[in-house]
């Protein structure tokens, strides 16, 4: 479950093509859509909207429930996420294989393309490959 708030409206989350799995998420994620849609068509039409950018940003979610309790995204993260991807998923002997084989079989696999690289630098960020 997760909130826009520590007591928000608690609804499920869903993701990668299930968001409409869940009314109360696909609601609440049209609804950012349409407030940042918004101010984007008053921005451009006008030059000025009364729409704020933390409004859009409260709307979405920002914390996670675990164990009953709601945590912030950073705590959750701290307490939940970390171990989950590092021990149960990516830590895994079978996990390390593929990795390896991919890495071995595909070596393009996570190398950016010359136009990603490019832009990076022409807005100046560091690239890291």
């Amino acid at each position: 479950m997760a909130a826009s708030s520590p007591d928000g409206f608690r609804y499920r989350m869903w993701g990668d093509h299930a968001m409409f799995a869940g009314e109360a998420a696909a609601v609440e994620a049209a609804r950012a859509a349409h407030t940042s849609r918004r101010a984007i068509a008053e921005l451009l039409a006008k030059g000025d909207t009364d729409i704020a950018s933390r409004q859009i940003f409260e709307s979405l979610p920002s914390h996670v429930e675990l164990r009953g309790a709601l945590l912030p995204l950073r705590e959750w993260q701290d307490a939940e996420l970390r171990d989950l991807c590092f021990g149960r998923l990516f830590g895994r002997p079978g996990t390390r294989v593929r990795k390896m084989v991919l890495g071995l079989l595909a070596r393009n696999l996570g190398v950016p393309c010359e136009d990603y690289t490019d832009l990076r630098e022409r807005l100046g960020v560091k690239t890291l490959v």
